[in-house]
């Protein structure tokens, strides 16, 4: 997986912001529920904006004192648990 590459929502799942700041996932095909930290829910909202998996490493690197690389990698790792339960689709750029 690239950091151009772009991940959207799966259209079958839908979500529920908390007032923590996390987020719950609900896939309404699998009816598998899942839940996002506040730094899980960041990343998704930016998948809702059509954001590339570069762009997203970027606002958590600006967001959070982690390093450019260690950003990248944490929304990789992200977007293939995602992508293994159906959550997102995931295309090349």
């Amino acid at each position: 997986m690239q950091d151009s590459c772009k991940a959207q929502p799966h259209p079958d799942v839908v979500t529920t912001r908390l007032d923590n700041g996390e987020m719950v996932l609900l896939h309404l095909g699998t009816r598998q529920y899942f839940s996002l930290n506040q730094t899980g829910s960041l990343v998704w909202q930016q998948l809702e904006q059509q954001a590339t998996l570069a762009s997203i490493s970027q606002t958590l690197h600006d967001r959070f004192d982690v390093t450019p690389g260690d950003a990248l990698q944490t929304v990789i790792e992200l977007m293939g648990q995602l992508g293994t339960h159906n959550l997102v689709t995931i295309e090349d750029s």
